[in-house]
């Protein structure tokens, strides 16, 4: 039987590796041991699931002894109800029913781009009005709608400017320029990773939402950065992958081909100038 204590050591060591990948903006090698800590993950749960089930089998076998010692009918006998299987297929389906109201410690992903952060919580049951309650992966999205149809709006009221959408993120204005807007949660302190289709566009938009609840928006125009453009992670859905950090006064995005490198941002940062004309 695995050593429980193995996987949990393992799994320590992989989301270890998620953190460090983090922290250098490699957004591949994150993504591959986020893969690979959702796996250890999944051994860890058969192997309780499999310690569970020898322990009631062993009872099982146990209650059999002493049941045939006093005379008693053999729980194997065709015509009893309790038999090893009944016995052990009807705490299965009690296990597996409760198994659905437990609480589990897992790994979940929070952001509005393809991008996944991993961290380790306990989810607790809560009123859905309960305020203190960790946001939702539904609940992050229409956020993120929410915010995304602001930002053109402001657009169009602050600076005139009147995008059409295609879909929640791509837009397109009166005179051809299309844009892309991306929005994430600073998960880690000062840093952002989004994802956008990897599909022809003029601008992206990368909108920070600190934690302070202020927004930013980094405003690329994609022809002026085309080599550092080229030189972003493209992930196996087809999105392109942004890791975006401010250094004191500084945003910088991270270039991990072909070596990693900061990209300084900031003459970007709230600049509409990219889709003036």
């Amino acid at each position: 039987m695995p050593d429980i204590l193995k996987l949990e050591e393992m799994q320590g060591q992989i989301l270890g590796s998620v953190k460090r990948a983090a922290e250098d903006g490699d957004v591949s090698a994150v993504s591959r041991w986020s893969k690979y800590a959702e796996q250890c993950k999944a051994f860890i749960e058969e192997n309780e699931d499999l310690k569970t089930r020898i322990a009631d089998f062993s009872n099982f076998l146990e209650q059999t002894r002493v049941q045939e010692k006093n005379g008693e009918p053999n729980p194997a006998d065709p015509g009893n109800k309790q038999s090893p299987e009944t016995n052990i297929s009807s705490k299965q389906e009690a296990d597996n029913n409760s198994e659905k109201q437990k609480p589990k410690m897992e790994l979940y992903a929070e952001t509005d781009g393809g991008w996944y952060h991993f961290r380790r919580r306990s989810p607790t049951f809560a009123d859905p009005d309960d305020k203190h309650r960790p946001e939702t992966e539904k609940s992050n999205k229409q956020k993120a709608d929410v915010i995304r149809a602001k930002w053109v709006s402001d657009l169009e009221r602050n600076h005139g400017i009147k995008m059409e959408g295609r879909g929640k993120r791509y837009y397109k204005s009166a005179d051809g320029t299309s844009l892309a807007i991306s929005f994430a949660n600073e998960i880690k302190p000062l840093a952002w990773w989004f994802g956008l289709a990897d599909e022809s566009t003029d601008v992206a938009v990368l909108i920070c939402h600190d934690k302070a609840k202020k927004e930013h928006s980094i405003i690329l125009p994609v022809a002026e950065i085309d080599e550092e453009w080229g030189q972003l992670t493209r992930g196996e859905t087809g999105e392109i992958k942004f890791n975006v950090k401010r250094m004191g006064d500084k945003y910088v995005l991270k270039i991990p081909k072909p070596h990693m490198r900061d990209m300084d941002v900031t003459k970007y940062l709230d600049n509409y100038d990219p889709l003036v004309k």
